[in-house]
């Protein structure tokens, strides 16, 4: 029992150290799902230490992120905490159970070494895939945390995760643990050891793929700034007339430029045809054709939008957000609305879920489909035309460390499991995530 409890403080010690430290790290994540696996393969799991390994490996990617959504809200602050406390408990308590549950499965045929070796990986498997499709029910919605997700920190080193794209997700998730779970059960503690050893060595000398950079990369400029908007709309176009001269001084050849999300916060001061003005006095003083891509909210009809604005010369495109996240976007469940409302969305509504097809825009003569927000990592669908990029407008300057490193680090995971290039544009990072791992990050970034 000693050992055992040993070994699931070493697994959670691990986990959170490659949550915080990804990039020099990540590869703490494999010794940790080693700790795991022998834990459950030589000794019962009590429930007591599942809990609290639980609450602990998500406490690391959650707890960050539910302290800056206590801020977000206004009001009574125990009503914010109890909105956030209360559904978080009950998903380590479900997600406990059912771990717990499916080990005591395993347990039942511990005669049959074969498949309780398959029972035990399996269980784990199950409750990283809850994680990450399921976690977030107790909030209202049948959906998953994808910072979550256990392969991410690998993603500092996409060497690691070579077979994501031919397996997904899951597969690639299930693989991992096999090969992890074999080691464990079949070899002696000295080669584990010495395995463990080589994979440190080789996650910093392993050479990332080198991918030069496209040509379209040069003509693009991110302005990680937001712009509250008001009725001073000449003051709106100076500012940022401004931005775009600075940019274009910098590199004459840029044609985009690119806002993250909810640049444009007020939607009740600027109208489509106000934004349209704005961008055309702007583009009249630079004298060349630029074009706007920038993430705002809008008004359509009675409907509340989180939106990317697409200008281009005199059109003006929007693309409507298909996701809404509960509790930051959109009440947790229907019977808290009206406790949410005063607490959440005081200054502006909830967020209303378009019903939209996903469009392609042509971005710097490269076609590229939009995303916002969190449907890039929620897997959403992707468009029907054929793109090679997906271009993610994201915002990622409301979270804490190390939310920010996460979602850059889902975004790249994305890249590898839909073997799509990704523009990623957030407040904190801006970078080209290729495909095949790598990361080239956009040379003009103005703060």
């Amino acid at each position: 029992m000693r050992s055992n409890s040993w070994l699931w403080a070493t697994s959670a010690a691990l986990n959170l150290l490659a949550v915080l430290f990804p990039f020099q790290l990540g590869w703490c994540m494999l010794p940790a799902f080693g700790c795991v696996l022998q834990a459950l393969f030589f000794q019962r799991a009590p429930f007591g230490a599942l809990f609290c390994w639980v609450a602990a490996t998500l406490g690391s990617t959650a707890v960050p992120a539910f302290y800056a959504v206590f801020y977000l809200g206004s009001g009574v602050w125990w009503h914010r905490l109890l909105l956030i406390l209360v559904p978080s408990l009950l998903a380590v308590l479900i997600i406990t159970l059912l771990f717990w549950g499916t080990t005591q499965i395993a347990f039942l045929v511990a005669q049959q070494r074969t498949l309780f070796f398959c029972g035990c990986v399996t269980s784990l498997w199950l409750y990283y895939m809850v994680i990450m499709h399921g976690l977030l029910l107790p909030f209202g919605a049948l959906e998953g945390y994808p910072p979550g997700n256990p392969l991410l920190p690998l993603v500092a080193n996409p060497n690691f995760l070579f077979f994501v794209p031919q397996l997904g997700g899951a597969g690639g998730l299930l693989a991992v643990l096999l090969v992890f779970g074999m080691a464990v059960w079949c070899l002696p503690k000295i080669i584990i050891c010495l395995l463990q050893a080589l994979l440190i060595i080789s996650w910093f000398v392993a050479p990332l793929l080198q991918v030069p950079e496209p040509v379209w990369l040069q003509q693009l400029a991110v302005v990680q700034r937001k712009f509250p908007l008001s009725n001073d709309i000449m003051g709106v176009a100076e500012e940022l007339r401004t931005v775009i001269d600075i940019a274009m001084q910098q590199q004459p050849a840029i044609t985009t430029i690119l806002l993250p999300e909810s640049s444009l916060e007020d939607p009740h001061m600027l109208s489509a045809s106000q934004l349209r003005a704005v961008w055309s006095g702007v583009q009249t003083a630079r004298g060349d054709p630029i074009t706007l891509i920038g993430g705002g909210f809008r008004y359509d009809g009675p409907c509340y939008r989180n939106s990317i604005y697409y200008i281009q010369g005199e059109q003006l495109h929007f693309y409507d957000k298909q996701h809404a996240m509960p509790l930051v976007e959109r009440s947790c469940w229907p019977c808290l609305a009206a406790v949410m409302e005063p607490l959440y969305f005081y200054r502006a509504p909830a967020i209303h879920a378009a019903q939209t097809t996903r469009p392609c825009w042509d971005v710097a003569t490269s076609p590229m489909s939009p995303y916002i927000c969190s449907e890039l990592f929620m897997g959403l669908a992707e468009s029907t035309a054929q793109v090679d990029v997906l271009i993610a407008v994201c915002n990622d300057a409301w979270a804490l460390f190390p939310t920010q490193q996460l979602m850059l680090l889902a975004a790249r995971y994305q890249a590898l499991v839909r073997a799509r290039d990704v523009l990623y544009v957030g407040y904190t990072y801006a970078a080209l995530l290729t495909k095949n791992g790598s990361v080239l990050p956009l040379k003009y970034v103005l703060k």
